[in-house]
């Protein structure tokens, strides 16, 4: 989520993933995962990474790293 993206609003951004984690069972509380990056595990094993940083409508290259780690952590069940 860009912080200052003026074509996807903020605000929009966190209706949608807030009903994704609904929707997936996620905890209210989320738990550190990377820099910019918090999870909430889920009680359907459907964990949230929400990624939020500081630009624009771009896609952060350092945003690479947390969804290499997330696929690496969490397997198809």
């Amino acid at each position: 989520m860009g912080e200052n993206d003026p074509l996807v609003k903020r605000f929009w951004q966190k209706l949608m993933c807030q009903e994704i984690m609904k929707i997936n069972g996620c905890t209210k509380q989320g738990i550190f995962y990377a820099q910019n990056a918090i999870i909430y595990p889920s009680s359907t094993h459907n964990p949230f990474v929400w990624y939020s940083h500081s630009g624009n409508h771009t896609f952060p290259s350092e945003a690479d790293e947390v969804i290499i780690k997330f696929f690496k952590n969490n397997s198809k069940p």
